[in-house]
């Protein structure tokens, strides 16, 4: 990784700042105020694209307006951002289930294979990286968890109990995150060939809380493989002048 591009001092402007892995756990959370205060950055900076990349809550479910309130600050913070000529997009990350009933116009929500776009003639792929394990059993996980009917039931339940009830289960498997080994080479291998599918100049991604960042060549063309860094660490990632930095707040 070139440490040469970490800073902790923001451009006056910036054309793209991508945040990720957040795992707020209530309004109160430290880092709910920490995302509070980068998209306030954001809002002075006069950023053109605000991206939250997946994971940003440690269980959100939009089905219910429950969680839309409960998180009420962070939304109005992001109208505000919006309100200022930024255009925000949402992926869902794992811990995040339908966004796209949102009752919001100011930002566009995606699912975890994510979305590109287009700076400067240079084309950023962004996704937030859960899809690139190609695990048969995760994505058979993956689609029973977000079938209709688990979120009818799951919209059924009382939406405090819910919310108490996916943070216990979030927090026991975090634990045995603890001892989860990263095979790297396994990871910057399925980024390059998501990368390669792609046709994109450059990839961002998130979701193994580590700071990757790799150039590598493609049809005579030097592409960045890029992840934000774990938010026991806050930071994101801006892409401003055709140049990419990770940014710890």
């Amino acid at each position: 990784m070139d440490s040469t591009n970490w800073t902790f001092q923001f451009p006056e402007s910036a054309d793209l700042v991508v945040a990720s892995d957040i795992h707020i756990r209530g309004p109160e959370d430290p880092r709910a105020k920490t995302l509070i205060l980068l998209i306030e950055t954001a809002c002075k900076m006069k950023v053109k694209h605000f991206i939250l990349n997946g994971d940003i809550f440690d269980f959100f479910f939009g089905w219910t307006p429950f969680f839309e309130n409960l998180y009420g600050d962070i939304f109005r913070k992001l109208k505000q951002l919006a309100e200022s000529g930024c255009s925000i997009d949402f992926i869902e990350g794992n811990h995040e289930f339908g966004m796209d009933r949102l009752k919001v116009n100011y930002l566009k929500t995606w699912d975890s294979f994510g979305k590109s776009i287009r700076i400067e003639n240079t084309t950023i792929q962004i996704i937030h990286g859960d899809l690139m394990k190609y695990d048969w059993k995760y994505f058979a996980f993956r689609r029973i968890v977000r079938s209709n009917i688990t979120n009818l039931i799951a919209s059924l339940v009382p939406q405090n109990w819910l919310y108490h009830a996916t943070l216990w289960f979030a927090s026991t498997s975090r634990k045995k995150d603890k001892y989860r080994t990263l095979h790297h080479d396994r990871i910057i291998a399925n980024a390059v060939d998501t990368l390669r599918k792609s046709s994109a100049d450059h990839l961002i991604f998130g979701h193994f809380h580590h700071p990757y960042d790799e150039t590598i060549t493609d049809q005579g063309k030097s592409k960045r493989l890029i992840s934000v860094d774990s938010w026991d660490r806050p930071s994101c990632i801006v892409f401003h002048e055709r140049q990419f930095k990770r940014i710890y707040l």
